[in-house]
Parts: structure tokens; sequence; C-alpha cells
């Protein structure tokens, strides 16, 4: 789990080592504990204490930026639009067709922490995702041929359409029954 510091100081990724300095003397002044009335900042100002740490020094910084460009690139990559599942049929089954119902685990951002890095959540481990299960009743049409593919769409509230491709398999070695 990584804190994002360049939002603890309140600056951009392209903020410069005054900008940085200017932010950390400025947030300072509000979370330093013994300022007047700020008995219960003394966390805040450790984190404000750690992120300056970090960001003022030209190569620890350069070490946290690759560590957020790869925790990024991993959260981009967490979701997708379109997913594909394999679903088993006998020959009689795809011969007549049926009704199937299906379980499906879709990673989800977490609805707590919102995929936040900078807290840990109970909820998703400090992961940023759930997995949220769908349950589908699938009708698979009399004639289906092997490597067919049924496009269902799934209604999500919090991230849109889900479009689940299921490819159907025959079981190769059951024969059908006509």
């Amino acid at each position: 789990m990584v804190k994002d510091y360049y939002k603890i100081l309140g600056v951009s990724r392209e903020a410069g080592q005054d900008d940085i300095k200017r932010a950390f003397r400025e947030k300072s002044k509000i979370y330093h504990p013994d300022a007047p009335g700020n008995k219960g900042n003394q966390d805040r100002f450790i984190e404000l204490q750690e992120a300056y740490e970090i960001l003022a020094n030209k190569e620890k910084r350069k070490r946290y930026d690759t560590q957020l460009n790869r925790l990024s690139k991993k959260m981009d990559n967490g979701l997708k639009k379109e997913l594909t599942f394999k679903i088993m049929v006998s020959p009689m089954e795809a011969y007549y067709g049926g009704r199937f119902d299906i379980d499906l685990p879709i990673k989800k951002h977490c609805p707590r922490c919102g995929s936040q890095i900078d807290k840990f959540c109970p909820v998703c481990k400090g992961d940023g995702f759930i997995l949220k299960r769908y349950y589908l009743s699938v009708a698979i049409p009399s004639g289906i041929r092997n490597g067919a593919t049924i496009r269902l769409p799934i209604r999500d509230k919090e991230s849109g359409d889900i479009w689940v491709n299921l490819k159907v398999v025959i079981f190769p070695n059951l024969t059908a029954v006509v």
C-alpha cells in the first residue's frame, strides 16, 4: 500500500522543489501539534513530514515515482469492460439448447475506499478492488456450435455496462443421442 505524498502535500506530480518546500511549510503551520488548537493533528503532521522527506530528496522521489507509476498501471488494468468466460456443454445440450445458471466473479473498485492508495481499507485489504459476483441465467439456443459466442450485457450503476462473452465448448468425449 503506497501513500500519495503529492496529495498529502497538495502539490502536482510536476511540482518543483520550491513548490514542495512551500507546500510543506504552509501545511506545517496548520497541522503542527504545537500550534494552538491542533492537539489531535500529530498523525497528520507526521504524514506531512514523511511526504516532504520523500519528495524533497531527488533520489527518494525518483524511486517513489517509479513505485507510484507501477501501482497506477496495475489499477488501470484492474477493471475491464469486456470479459470472456468459457462454458462447457454436452453435445446433447448443444443440440437441444437449454438454460444455464452461471456465477461470474468480476473485479470492481472497492466501494469503501474507492481504490485509494493512501489508506488501508478493511474491505479490500488494501488491494483497491473487490470481487463482485453476478448470477446470470443464460439461454443456450438449440443447435449451437462449438466455439460460438453468446454476448451478454451486465448493467452496473457504478461502472456502466460490462459485456460478457460466453464461449461455448462442447465436451468432445460425449455423444449426443438424437
